[in-house]
């Protein structure tokens, strides 16, 4: 049965023990030896001076191995599917490497395996500098540009690197250092004060904002980037003048760059000092990206004249659409061959050729055990205070379009149930009003969800970086929440309170504003937990208004409580409605008189007590201020149990 490859493989194993630890000695020096090629002549960047020395950090490279990984899941029908399968290779310390392979050939998924973004159980060792390091260290070393670029749309491109790099140092002069290096190495100057922007906002172009999101992690100055398909949106100049950048940054400031990356132009590809070829999980090659045609050619696989080698080589092990059994022998090639021999005894070696030398935790000045986070919990809920709070200011959907909408309906509510008066026979009018604010004015808290999951997106990348941890981010939050909501309250029940003429004394004008405050702000949690449980904002909508609805209707409007079955009565005393709204009508009738009223027989209806009116409704044992403890306390537990989720879900793990 024909392989398609030539008898090179046969001479190759009658090669001689000595002539195979030639080869092994001289590939062991090419792994640790970067040798990118030239620079492309249009590109002019200075990046020698943007080096750590000049902030502090470290020069010194990190070697990162890995040996026999393998990594499968268990599909939809129960069947074992096997993404990386005894995965072996190396790279060097400032190194360039790219990852390559046809679609589907596990180059994603490796990058993550080595990143630890990996949910499931890995087989098999990663080590950097010859050793093995706990997750919150190699966080801390290393970072990660994820294929989507997640940013903050209204910020600027300064604005983005510049609260990027506070999380990772205090000083500030080292932070306007690094944003000003990283703007002007990715070619953002012109762009230094434009928004990133979004579907309403204009902003930044899509590669504009693909080279922000290297800037995002650059400016943390790690030893180690993974960066998963770097050049998607880009043209081929600004992908050329990117990979550049990157290759000299790799080179000044000893950072160890992994890439994947797919079809490349020949100018991109001569770029690389390393290669990892995959196909179908498996390695077609991996070693000096100059090397590799000559590997494929010494198994009668030349490059043809005119054609790409990047191009030829993803062809070539491209098992959908070329020759199966030839894809197959190629594989079987690489792992009887010298260099794959040799990769491997450097593999196995690698422990010991870092023995008496500097820990990662040394090289970088943290101490084992220290959490991923390079700055402490006062200065992380700090920044994200202060870009919240930015945020909130200028990006209309989180608060001023919200606000417009509830000054609408408060106008609305108001001249509806305009200045009704005292007279008995409004009562049923004034239960009405009370009830519309407690239960529908909360009910378009639901319009703040898809900022929540916009936020949510962006702290889930920032997290699985060790920018920050949960808890200063949800605290954060609530801090930029609390008055925008206490805003809200004062505008929308201010214009309500007085149009429709509830109770005029002023303990129970504040006592309205209140309860209408911790309401906005438990809903405004539940849509934070709402956010923190689904993936997508439809979901969350319907959600969020079902748990809404479902208050509403127990909350003692519609029926009594002792008339509600057993089987949904519970849900009346965990709903937000049942206490905002029993308070209302606590405040508002708890000691007023109304007025008699004529009827329609010419006579006239008695005064009624609004006591009466409490008993009726059965609020005639509320106590207010308790109420407003528990709408408290629910503003707590809604958003501890947001923190929970999204502590042990959102990890940014795959």
């Amino acid at each position: 049965m024909s392989t398609g490859i030539v008898d090179n493989g046969a001479s190759v194993s009658a090669t001689s023990q000595h002539q195979k630890i030639s080869a092994a000695e001289q590939f062991e020096v090419d792994m640790m030896t970067p040798t990118a090629g030239p620079p492309s002549p249009h590109i002019s960047v200075d990046c020698d001076n943007y080096s750590p020395a000049r902030d502090g950090m470290s020069k010194a490279g990190l070697s990162l191995t890995w040996e026999k990984l393998k990594y499968q899941v268990v599909t939809a029908k129960k069947e074992t599917k096997v993404l990386l399968n005894e995965v072996t290779g190396k790279a060097a310390p400032s190194s360039f490497f790219y990852i390559m392979g046809p679609s589907g050939s596990g180059k994603s998924t490796f990058l993550d395996c080595m990143a630890g973004r990996l949910a499931g159980t890995v087989e098999g060792r990663v080590l950097l500098d010859g050793r093995e390091t706990d997750e919150a260290a190699f966080k801390r070393v290393s970072k990660y540009v994820q294929q989507e670029d997640i940013l903050t749309p209204i910020l600027t491109v300064e604005e983005t690197l510049t609260y990027s790099a506070g999380f990772y140092t205090t000083n500030s002069d080292v932070i306007k250092t690094r944003v000003n290096d990283a703007i002007a190495m990715l070619g953002l100057e012109h762009q230094r004060n434009t928004i990133v922007g979004n579907i309403i906002l204009r902003g930044l172009s899509g590669g504009q904002k693909r080279r922000l999101s290297v800037g995002n992690e650059l400016v943390a100055q790690p030893g180690i980037m993974f960066m998963d398909e770097l050049t998607s949106g880009l043209d081929s100049t600004a992908a050329a003048h990117v990979m550049e950048s990157l290759s000299k940054v790799a080179k000044s400031r000893g950072c160890t760059m992994m890439l994947t990356i797919h079809q490349p132009a020949e100018s991109l590809y001569s770029m690389a000092d390393s290669l990892m070829l995959l196909s179908g999980g498996v390695v077609a090659y991996c070693g000096p990206a100059a090397k590799a045609v000559d590997h494929f050619k010494s198994l009668g696989h030349p490059v043809p004249l005119m054609t790409s080698s990047s191009e030829y080589l993803l062809d070539l092990v491209n098992a959908d659409f070329s020759d199966a059994e030839t894809v197959a022998g190629l594989l079987d090639a690489w792992k009887k061959s010298p260099p794959a021999e040799a990769l491997a005894h450097a593999v196995a070696a690698e422990p010991g050729h870092f023995a008496g030398a500097p820990s990662v935790e040394t090289k970088y000045g943290f101490k084992p055990g220290d959490p991923p986070h390079c700055t402490s919990f006062l200065n992380q809920t700090s920044a994200l205070t202060r870009r919240g709070f930015l945020n909130a200011w200028r990006n209309p959907l989180v608060v001023w379009l919200r606000l417009a909408m509830y000054v609408a309906l408060s106008v609305m509510i108001g001249t509806v149930w305009l200045r009704i008066g005292n007279k008995s026979d409004i009562i049923v009018d004034v239960v009405g009003v009370l009830f519309f604010v407690a239960a529908f004015m909360v009910f378009m808290s639901v319009s703040v969800l898809p900022a929540f999951l916009e936020e949510k997106a962006v702290f889930v990348r920032e997290r699985a970086n060790g920018a920050y941890g949960v808890l200063p981010f949800v605290l954060a939050h609530t801090i930029v929440d609390a008055p925008f909501m206490l805003l809200q309250s004062l505008v929308c029940g201010g214009i309500v309170y007085w149009l429709v003429g509830l109770n005029a004394a002023a303990d129970r004008f504040f006592f309205f504003l209140l309860d209408l405050f911790l309401s906005f702000m438990v809903a405004e949690s539940i849509m934070l937990l709402v956010s923190a449980v689904v993936p997508v904002a439809i979901v969350g909508i319907a959600l969020g208004a079902m748990v809404y609805g479902a208050f509403m209707v127990v909350q003692g409007f519609f029926i009594k409580l002792e008339n509600i079955g057993w089987w949904w009565r519970w849900m009346h005393w965990i709903g937000m409605h049942s206490y905002s709204f029993s308070a209302f009508m606590y405040n508002e009738f708890h000691g007023r008189e109304f007025d008699p009223a004529p009827n329609a027989s010419g006579g006239a209806q008695p005064g009624v007590s609004g006591d009466a009116i409490l008993e009726m409704y059965d609020f005639d044992d509320t106590d207010k201020w308790a109420n407003m403890l528990v709408l408290a306390a629910m503003v707590v537990i809604y958003r501890f149990l947001a923190t929970l989720i999204m502590q042990y879900y959102h990890t940014g793990k795959k």
